[in-house]
């Protein structure tokens, strides 16, 4: 049996999402899989359920922890569940918490990205004080000495699997033994929808959440500079209303289309109406599962130089890149993406990357790997 870690039952964001996925591959290998999260709750829990042989909430899954043949951790890395495993147990690191004490990896004064150890930078450059939404205060005081113990302290009882090369350096450079890391990329399952042709009007599409790290604020920019460009917006967060309002601003209000959450098929749609999607993150993005959707579903995409995105976007050869936090470079590539001669080539190049070395089954193989369970182990 493996055990799999989830914050909820129920789909809430990409680490649910993700969980999921994994749980169907691994069982389509003939493993036993169950799930053990947290006390939230979130969307379609009962279909989210399915995919799993057993469920079980953490504060009772001591003894299913204890008789699992392997157990593999996401965002729960709960110290009674780590005490319980009888082998050693794994915790995936799918985001920036455990080396940045703001958790987005840019700096709070003019957001350029961050790439420091959790320590005396953090300080020196005012991290330190963090926006806190649930507590009496609307600010609190972070200690990075106290993170960087943590993360250390972590890694020394669980191994850690980092979403990307990027993220594994920060762990590192926290001070984890690099043999305590290992890559392996949560890309999601193969899409066996009918592929459709690219649109030749230049429509570009934003997926994910609308908040600040995200970057919509730097297209919305960009876009005062493609007046025959339209935008899709599939997402909801914090700053949508913040970005709907800086969309009627800048005058782009109507070449933009905010089409709210949708359901995973409906996203593909999005996809499928665009001719490229951008990826414009403010934050390091840890990894950017989207930029790898969208180049399985033969479009262009355009993403910020930085993070994780590098590690499958390959500027000029399978997409564009962009320095981050600039909107005018982002036109720039947007424009090139939208207009190439040898877009179809593009194209093809970003899927054969999306489903090869960065395949469903090449990431389950991984998986099996850094669990030790299975023929691929």
């Amino acid at each position: 049996m493996i055990v799999l870690g989830a914050p909820h039952v129920g789909f809430v964001g990409g680490v649910e999402r993700h969980v999921f996925d994994l749980a169907r591959g691994l069982r389509a290998r003939v493993h036993r899989v169950a799930l053990v999260h947290g006390p939230g709750e979130g969307r379609d829990a009962t279909r989210y359920a399915s995919a799993f042989d057993d469920t079980a909430p953490a504060h009772g899954a001591r003894t299913l922890v204890s008789s699992a043949s392997a157990v593999y951790l996401h965002k729960l890395d709960d110290d009674e569940l780590l005490d319980a495993a009888r082998v050693p147990p794994v915790v995936a690191v799918h985001d920036h918490d455990p080396t940045c004490v703001r958790k987005h990896r840019y700096l709070p004064l003019g957001n350029a990205p961050c790439v420091r150890a959790p320590g005396v930078s953090c300080v020196l450059h005012g991290c330190v004080v963090v926006r806190q939404r649930d507590g009496r205060l609307p600010i609190a005081l972070r200690d990075p000495f106290a993170l960087g113990r943590a993360t250390r302290a972590l890694a020394s009882r669980a191994h850690l699997v980092a979403c990307s090369e990027f993220v594994r350096s920060t762990l590192v450079g926290a001070g984890v033994s690099p043999s305590r890391v290992t890559v392996v990329h949560p890309v999601p399952p193969y899409d066996d929808a009918e592929l459709v042709p690219a649109p030749a009007e230049p429509v570009i599409a934003f997926v994910g959440q609308v908040i600040r790290g995200k970057g919509l604020d730097i297209l919305l920019e960009a876009m005062t500079e493609l007046p025959a460009f339209r935008l899709l917006v599939a997402g909801t967060g914090s700053a949508l209303d913040a970005e709907k309002a800086r969309a009627h601003d800048l005058g782009v209000a109507p070449r933009v289309e905010f089409l709210g959450q949708l359901a995973p098929e409906r996203v593909r749609e999005v996809y499928d109406r665009a001719r490229v999607l951008a990826v414009p993150s403010r934050w390091p993005e840890p990894f950017g599962m989207i930029g790898v959707e969208a180049m399985r579903r033969g479009r262009v995409v355009v993403g910020a130089r930085h993070g994780g995105i590098p590690e499958w976007l390959d500027d000029g050869v399978n997409g564009f890149a962009f320095r981050p936090g600039d909107p005018r470079d982002l036109a720039r590539a947007l424009r090139r993406a939208a207009t190439a001669r040898d877009y179809d080539a593009l194209a093809a190049a970003g899927m054969a990357r999306a489903k090869g070395e960065l395949g469903f089954d090449a990431m389950l193989d991984a998986v099996e790997r850094v669990l030790h369970v299975g023929a691929r182990a």
